[in-house]
């Protein structure tokens, strides 16, 4: 399905959006950071806070973070898409962030229906602490997430880690990187609907960019668009901010 971007901005606020886009320079922040806790507190809602560059969205992201883990000691990690980020380099910056090892294990099988074989590749992140010498490495592994596929892994790792994926500048992604935005769609709905499971996580994904972020994000995955609460943070005109004070 095509998205007219002309019709953006009245799908976000049809849709999403809590109250109508503004039609000036500045927003209260008080009812805006309101809306923004408001829905990060929601279990299982995916959320995009999206704007012009400088209107502060990671900032109060980060604000509202903050303030979710002093109520529901939730724990987060942020990944900054650049023009370069593809899948495997994604991939490879959560898993650092999230302190897990990445192993990729191949098992061979023989499917004797055609008599052939093929390998079965496993993935499995790890939390390990590593000691001892060069020529002998210890393992003391506490945590370990098993799964052929690596956003199924990070799904289950975030959920029970009661952990928040931040996507910060989802506007820098580049067409090379089309599967990337369509797997954090695909992982963001899948989230959505598997939060039931996990009654005591608060574990989403947080996407932060620009107003066709949201089109992109609803092109890859349309059944994502009843799921994802969209929020807009305008500009703040300064002068104005300092004659409410």
């Amino acid at each position: 399905m095509t998205w007219d971007s002309s019709k953006t901005e009245y799908e976000l606020t049809k849709w999403f959006t809590p109250s109508k886009p503004a039609t000036n320079n500045y927003v209260d922040r008080g009812p805006l950071d309101r809306t923004i806790f408001r829905e990060f507190a929601q279990q299982g809602r995916q959320v995009l806070v999206y704007g012009p560059t400088g209107a502060g969205k990671t900032s109060m992201v980060l604000d509202n973070l903050e303030k979710l883990k002093t109520r529901y000691q939730t724990k987060s990690i942020r990944v900054t898409m650049t023009n370069t980020t593809s899948v495997e380099s994604f991939i490879a910056e959560v898993a650092y962030k999230l302190q897990l090892t990445r192993m990729v294990q191949s098992v061979e099988t023989t499917e004797t229906s055609v008599n052939t074989s093929a390998a079965l590749k496993i993935i499995n992140w790890v939390s390990a602490n590593l000691g001892g010498q060069k020529k002998q490495i210890q393992q003391d592994i506490r945590e370990q997430y098993t799964g052929p596929d690596d956003f199924t892994i990070l799904e289950e790792a975030l959920f029970k880690r009661n952990t928040i994926l931040v996507v910060d500048d989802m506007e820098n992604l580049t067409g090379t990187a089309d599967e990337l935005r369509v797997r954090l769609a695909e992982i963001a709905k899948k989230m959505s609907d598997d939060a039931v499971n996990y009654e005591q996580s608060y574990a989403k994904i947080v996407f932060v960019g620009i107003a066709t972020t949201a089109e992109q994000l609803w092109h890859d995955v349309e059944s994502l668009k009843s799921r994802l609460a969209t929020i807009s943070v305008p500009y703040v005109n300064h002068s104005r901010l300092k004659k409410n004070d």
